[in-house]
């Protein structure tokens, strides 16, 4: 999938910074964006979490890094997911 394509990855920001926000992208139950804009603020209980966020480097995640991005070549994945992985984030 390329993000570019769909229209959350194109236009991230809906709102002007000198406005009050009115509408906001619409994220799944995953905090995955639906593509889908609702027209209210958005609740602050459905920003996502920085853990959720850093699943991808996560090696058994669909989404993995890994793999998408082809970070550890395909036949040492195997390998990777025997691997304990642990993210500490520092921010």
């Amino acid at each position: 999938m390329i993000r570019a394509e769909t229209p959350f990855y194109a236009q991230p920001i809906l709102n002007s910074p000198y406005e009050y926000p009115g509408r906001h992208w619409e994220l799944d139950e995953n905090n995955r964006p639906t593509n889908r804009i609702v027209d209210t603020r958005r609740p602050s209980a459905y920003v996502s979490p920085i853990r959720q966020r850093l699943r991808v480097l996560q090696p058994n995640d669909p989404d993995s890094y890994y793999a998408s991005r082809e970070l550890v070549p395909g036949d040492m994945r195997r390998d990777l997911e025997k691997a304990r992985i642990v993210i500490t984030n520092y921010h």
